[in-house]
């Protein structure tokens, strides 16, 4: 388990519903927080988060006063923590107010880009915190808290447990090089499929479904290979910590929950065999396996396609068995269900047909 640390005033304090470890205090300004970074020792885990300011602003400190205590807290946290997140200011209602956090805020993204998370617009309506997340114009209420998490839960699941895009990209080039082959074709297109529709759910984040469809293959390093491919990207993602990616490594071939339906050869140890069905049958499915499930078969290695003639590329290379239509059936259900969600024909986001 990762160990995760969060840093702040009020907004952190009362922020019940976090599993990390809160040192948030009501009243915080950047030089508290940095005073308390001095006094605490024996800290040295994963993740270290930040989010401090708008008190600055409120007790009208100097840009530069505040900018110089969150670089030495930056500092500080640099010595403790493997990776930083650094949360930008929210909006409130004062428009003054407001206008130093815009300013705060374009600061600590010029000077942290890589770590620094912008949510101030994700808050607002018009040019003030949108009156549904806060009880006071500052603080959040029940609904602010349930969308500052959303943003936050999600950022951390992916400096934890994703790759970078360029480290994602990297992989599938030095993959290339070890096997060459089709698949590389078949997997950048089904990263971008993935990315493109993800762009039209809320509830997706684009880079995370770029990263699955992009990786969703990457056990194919291993050489010329079937099945054996899946247990290997699983095998290989765990040893990075990726841990969604090693799920999805095998659930995109699983849309039916059971291993039988695989029309691959299992080129595998019987332990590998028994590991994957076992994954297989206990994997909780959420809609980023779903849509690498779907999006794998509206990949060809140069273009986007129909599912149709995924299925009969398949089917020409490695055959059918009694599980196949139940698998194409189910493929459709998901295009169906994604069709929903996003309120589009899919093949319309790839312009597919066209």
């Amino acid at each position: 388990m990762k160990k995760i640390v969060i840093f702040g005033d009020s907004i952190v304090e009362w922020n019940r519903k976090l599993s990390y470890i809160n040192y948030g205090q009501a009243g915080y300004r950047t030089r508290d927080v940095f005073w308390q970074l001095e006094e605490l020792e024996n800290l040295d885990e994963d993740l270290g988060i930040l989010m401090v300011g708008v008190n600055d602003i409120l007790c009208g400190y100097e840009l530069d006063y505040t900018l110089d205590y969150y670089k030495k807290c930056v500092t500080e946290l640099r010595k403790r923590f493997k990776k930083l997140l650094l949360i930008s200011m929210l909006p409130t209602d004062d428009i003054r107010v407001n206008k130093y956090s815009i300013i705060l805020n374009k600061k600590l993204q010029e000077l942290y880009k890589d770590e620094f998370f912008d949510i101030y617009n994700k808050f607002l309506d018009k040019d003030l915190i949108a009156n549904r997340y806060t009880t006071d114009g500052v603080h959040l209420n029940h609904c602010g808290y349930e969308l500052l998490n959303f943003y936050l839960e999600n950022k951390v699941d992916k400096i934890l447990y994703y790759p970078t895009i360029e480290e994602g990209e990297k992989e599938l080039i030095e993959a290339g090089k070890l096997n060459p082959g089709r698949w590389i074709g078949h997997s950048q297109h089904a990263s971008l499929a993935c990315k493109k529709i993800a762009e039209h759910c809320s509830h997706l984040d684009s880079e995370k479904a770029y990263l699955v469809g992009l990786l969703h293959d990457i056990g194919r390093r291993v050489g010329i290979v079937q099945e054996k491919h899946m247990i290997e990207g699983y095998k290989y993602c765990l040893s990075k910590g990726w841990t969604k990616l090693a799920q999805t490594a095998i659930s995109h071939g699983f849309m039916l929950k059971d291993i039988k339906s695989s029309v691959g050869k299992w080129d595998v140890s019987e332990e590998d065999y028994k590991l994957a069905s076992k994954i297989i049958e206990e994997a909780e499915y959420d809609d980023y396996d779903r849509l690498i499930q779907m999006c794998d078969s509206l990949a060809l290695p140069d273009r986007f396609c129909l599912l149709e003639t995924r299925f009969v590329d398949v089917a020409l290379r490695y055959g059918v068995n009694e599980h196949t239509t139940e698998k194409w059936r189910k493929i459709l259900e998901i295009k169906e269900y994604f069709d929903k969600v996003t309120g589009m024909d899919i093949y319309d986001i790839l312009e597919v047909g066209r």
